[in-house]
């Protein structure tokens, strides 16, 4: 079985005729699909980013069917530590990659010429989305950017990246930063890449995804809480709501604004959130740098994942390297905070960072 074959198999009788650009600054992504419905779907998830079609640097192809039974043997991708639970398996051919999402049966084709992913669409619309981003993701670390798992957030055009280990806080303290008046960037992945002119970084247009105590300690977000549930929520306790494992989607042009996106900014500063939940003590903001605290890049660095490739359409099965992190955050303001956990503290800390100051 070769790729060529696959891509026939899967795409027998199917026509993708409809159609939605986006445009990321220099970026346009035409994504087709078979179904209207998906279509319609990522017209109103990706609302601020729509563009008039044109030469594409990203495409991909969604087609809604029934889940497939390719006659592949396909292996376990690792997992990041403390992960548990298999996610993502793959196959890798010559000129490509299939991969599998175990849990819902979506599958996708990645080659030179194929972007594909395909199954059970309408079922699984966050993943169509996730599969969009990563092929944008996959555009930026072709040209030199390093990825990392943060936040950004942008205040009179310069760029502020929230890091922090996995339920950390960083996508609430953007969000508070947002209700501060700042811009959107990204929720959890961002890019950084060093250039002639300084650090920039860049966002991905993947909409933030909260657990309900997010939205119950920020005003402009509580109204995404029905009622009912917002009251039942206030009555537990605070280490029980944060561990809550109950998402909500965020839509920041429908809170906030359709003027408050802001994928491309200069990197100002890149703070790293490592502050104790079980801690009284006040919100320390210390300067430091990835070489001076490797022990902080665990928290910074984010694998690109099962659905990157290279500019040749070769899978990557690369592991990350902290060398491209040093030398692209080298020049860059670095801040830990640091004591307990206090997000209008921080807030407040991260605006004198971007405004002037960091005390």
């Amino acid at each position: 079985m070769t790729m060529d074959s696959l891509r026939s198999q899967v795409r027998a009788g199917q026509s993708c005729d409809a159609v939605v650009w986006l445009g990321i600054g220099p970026c346009l992504i035409r994504v087709a699909s078979n179904a209207p419905e998906v279509a319609a779907y990522l017209t109103g998830y990706f609302r601020p980013l729509l563009a008039e079609a044109g030469e594409p640097q990203v495409f991909v192809d969604a087609l809604q069917m029934p889940e497939p039974a390719l006659d592949l043997d396909f292996f376990d991708w690792p997992r990041a530590p403390g992960k548990v639970g298999r996610k993502d398996s793959f196959v890798d051919f010559p000129d490509g990659r299939v991969c599998r999402k175990v849990r819902t049966g979506m599958q996708y084709l990645l080659g030179e010429r194929e972007r594909l992913i395909f199954g059970p669409c309408l079922d699984n619309l966050n993943q169509v989305v996730n599969f969009i981003v990563s092929q944008y993701i996959s555009w930026l670390l072709r040209d030199g950017s390093v990825l990392c798992h943060a936040a950004g957030v942008v205040d009179r055009g310069r760029g502020l990246g929230i890091a922090g280990l996995s339920g950390g806080g960083k996508s609430t303290l953007a969000l508070r930063l947002l209700s501060r008046g700042l811009s959107f960037a990204s929720n959890d992945r961002l890019l950084v890449r060093r250039g002639t002119d300084g650090v920039d970084m860049a966002g991905v247009p993947k909409m933030p995804r909260v657990n309900p105590g997010t939205l119950l300690n920020n005003p402009d977000l509580v109204p995404l809480l029905p009622k009912a549930r917002a009251e039942q929520l206030r009555r537990l306790p605070s280490a029980e709501l944060w561990d809550l494992e109950e998402k909500y989607d965020v839509m920041v042009s429908d809170i906030f604004g359709a003027d408050r996106f802001q994928w491309r900014a200069p990197l100002a500063a890149f703070c790293v959130l490592n502050w104790e939940r079980a801690s009284r003590a006040p919100v320390v903001l210390e300067p430091t740098s990835l070489a001076a605290r490797p022990d902080l890049l665990g928290a910074v660095t984010k694998s690109p994942g099962v659905f990157h490739t290279r500019p040749d359409g070769r899978p990557w099965r690369g592991r990350l390297v902290p060398g491209p992190y040093l030398e692209t955050f080298a020049s860059v303001p670095l801040y830990e905070i640091r004591g307990g956990v206090d997000f209008d503290a921080a807030a407040d800390t991260c605006l004198r960072v971007l405004r002037g100051g960091s005390q």
